[in-house]
């Protein structure tokens, strides 16, 4: 049986417009389950979003809304700035990288706060951010950050 071909790897009918504006006006799962606001996007930023062909399909999408989340939550996205979160531009100058990174750094810490310096499991920090406690290791490794330093004394 020949299976139905694909439209930017999204099912005939179906359109990327339609996810992006679940996700625009905040009614995007993922949202909900880390505890964050969904990210603005101006018209023209979702339009850039919905023309773009996204290759690894609907987990590409999700991986780049995930990410948003965390780095973004509940801040206006431009098509400059979705350009550059997706690699899209050559806009990617040290001043912006290093304010990404500072604010990952700074949610990461945020979390650890709120969760008492315990990093995994349903009330650790990965938790909260949505992350696999691997990935969130990973993060606290590469911004040298020590859960211990977070941790509630009684």
């Amino acid at each position: 049986m020949k299976e139905a071909p694909f439209t930017n790897g999204f099912a005939p009918g179906t359109s990327a417009l339609h996810g992006w504006s679940n996700a625009a006006r905040g009614q995007e799962p993922e949202a909900a389950a880390i505890h964050r606001p969904t990210p603005i996007f101006t018209p023209s930023a979702l339009e850039h979003l919905c023309q773009r062909d996204w290759p690894g399909n609907i987990r590409e999408l999700k991986n780049f809304m995930r990410r948003l989340f965390v780095l973004r939550s509940g801040k206006t996205i431009s098509v400059s700035e979705a350009k550059q979160l997706l690699g899209d531009s050559s806009f990617k100058t040290p001043e912006n990288l290093k304010a990404l990174v500072e604010s990952e750094k700074k949610i990461i810490e945020q979390a650890l706060h709120e969760s008492g310096g315990i990093v995994g499991g349903p009330n650790g920090a990965s938790c909260k951010l949505g992350l696999p406690t691997s990935t969130f290791q990973y993060r606290l490794k590469k911004h040298n950050i020590n859960p211990k330093n977070f941790l509630k004394h009684n």
